[in-house]
């Protein structure tokens, strides 16, 4: 009887599977806030450093070019990388290869700058939107060309990030599911049915409109 008197709602609320189910909901809700919260910090103003950048020959005179990029610098909040290459072709190939994100070379009426899409959107759109204010400050016009463009229907190259991420939610939850729903499946089995997931049919790359590239393995600019 004293032990009846004794057990009350809470009592029972303990021994209840609603108190772990409660204990998952706020950790998953914590977790959510956290993940939301720094992302957002992080990345809702991104200011990139360093921007490995070619040179290939000179676009007016040194003292343009030198007004030029601290003019770029200063209109980006950060500093370009400067790489000095031979030839145009050697800058083109410093870009395939992914260790530069624009080339700075001699243009018809003034200076050219070639940006690499694939390499990184949101850098080559800093460099897009900025080059030619910094030129029509200096007087030097500046023509921006994107050399490696992404696909037209992910112009931001989110492709990959939203596939990732639907593959890891599916995959998760499928997972989830099978082991609730299915606990009589072998090891064998469960990975078997796993695999026919969405999750492990999506593609780990998404190529630009050339077909070869993969977004964003240029040596990345650290956002601030």
């Amino acid at each position: 009887m004293a032990t009846e008197e004794h057990d009350g709602p809470w009592n029972r609320f303990l021994r209840s599977p609603f108190l772990p189910a409660t204990v998952i909901v706020l950790i998953a809700t914590a977790a959510a806030g956290l993940f939301a919260g720094s992302y957002t910090y992080a990345m809702a103003n991104p200011t990139p450093h360093r921007i490995p950048t070619a040179i290939s020959g000179v676009p007016t005179s040194e003292v343009k070019r030198v007004a030029f990029v601290q003019g770029m610098e200063r209109a980006l909040d950060t500093s370009l990388a400067l790489r000095h290459y031979d030839s145009y072709a050697a800058a083109r190939e410093a870009v395939e290869q992914q260790e530069v994100y624009a080339i700075l070379h001699p243009g018809r009426n003034g200076a050219a700058l070639d940006i690499s899409g694939a390499s990184g959107a949101t850098v080559a759109q800093l460099l897009a939107e900025t080059a030619p204010k910094v030129g029509a400050r200096i007087g030097v016009p500046v023509t921006v060309t994107d050399i490696n463009p992404l696909q037209r229907g992910d112009p931001r190259g989110l492709a990959l990030f939203y596939i990732t991420l639907a593959a890891v939610i599916v995959g998760f939850v499928g997972a989830t599911q099978l082991g609730v729903n299915a606990r009589a499946l072998n090891p064998a089995e469960r990975i078997a049915f796993t695999s026919c997931t969405p999750s492990s049919a999506a593609s780990p790359s998404a190529p630009s409109s050339t077909g070869a590239w993969a977004p964003c393995a240029c040596p990345s600019p650290s956002p601030g």
